[in-house]
């Protein structure tokens, strides 16, 4: 087959424009769809947690409240603490805290958990036992619930928001799991860090993952053998309506683009067998 002037040079027109269209289809898909970190836009806009916000849930709730609800906003006006591990787990029930750690001490593990996923085509509270099983192996095209991947977290920023892993040193030297979105909250290289409002919870079911983590990094365990991990992510992902409004609309043009693509590479095959033979002479 080779191209001439004429209908030929017409052919050779209407095919480099389709090969134009998909290559303008991939670079927006990457633009509009995967790369923005628009999570730190909104999390610089939302409205950090106080001493008065802590007094003003409480009063709502009768005097108690569960400040883990509050793990991973930005905090205000509220006193750091330094925090070893028996004052974080020795009371035996989940503790919320304010902490500012040295950035040296936070030593990323590459493991990432998905803390909320957006996916439409199952329910957001991971209720049905078939989103469940494709949160937790990757099938189904719903994302990974753990992975090591910082490649397949990007791949899947339109249906999930992933929170890694960090292992913080803290003040006696006792080692423990921190879960960070640092695509929202930068983690500096050195120097002071504040925290998002933390709670220490215990790893009831922990993945393997996790303990691969706790092996490799020396993590520190109570006298009954436990792990624990500071949760300074998850709250403020899963309740964060903005971020899932923003993911919804990813989700939606990721849908468009894969619809516009499988329409342009159809509408070429079609052409091309609808030519007449003479235009391929």
């Amino acid at each position: 087959m080779r191209w001439e002037r004429g209908r030929g040079g017409l052919l050779g027109k209407v095919l480099t424009a389709m090969f134009v269209l998909f290559v303008f289809l991939v670079l927006c898909g990457g633009r509009i769809v995967y790369l923005p970190h628009y999570e730190k836009k909104i999390y610089e806009n939302t409205s950090p947690v106080t001493p008065e916000t802590l007094q003003d849930a409480a009063g709502a709730k009768g005097g108690k409240v569960w400040e883990g609800q509050f793990s991973g906003y930005p905090t205000e006006g509220m006193e750091t603490e330094e925090m070893d591990f028996e004052s974080l787990t020795g009371t035996g029930e989940e503790k919320a805290v304010c902490l500012e750690v040295e950035a040296e001490n936070l030593i990323p593990t590459g493991i990432y958990k998905c803390v909320y996923c957006f996916a439409k085509s199952y329910s957001a509270t991971h209720t049905s036992k078939r989103a469940t099983d494709g949160m937790k192996t990757g099938s189904f095209g719903f994302p990974p619930e753990y992975t090591k991947s910082y490649f397949r977290t990007l791949l899947s920023r339109n249906k999930a928001i992933y929170a890694q892993y960090y292992v913080l040193t803290l003040e006696d030297g006792q080692k423990i799991l921190v879960l960070l979105n640092d695509t929202a909250v930068e983690v500096p290289e050195k120097g002071k860090m504040k925290l998002p409002y933390a709670v220490c919870e215990m790893l009831m079911d922990f993945n393997e993952a996790e303990e691969q983590a706790a092996a490799e990094y020396n993590l520190t365990r109570d006298e009954n053998g436990r792990l624990y991990y500071l949760d300074a992510a998850q709250q403020w992902m899963f309740l964060n309506k903005e971020l899932e409004e923003e993911a919804g609309r990813r989700y939606d043009a990721a849908v468009l683009l894969r619809l516009l693509g499988a329409a342009g590479a159809m509408a070429v095959i079609i052409f091309v067998l609808a030519a007449p033979k003479e235009w391929f002479r």
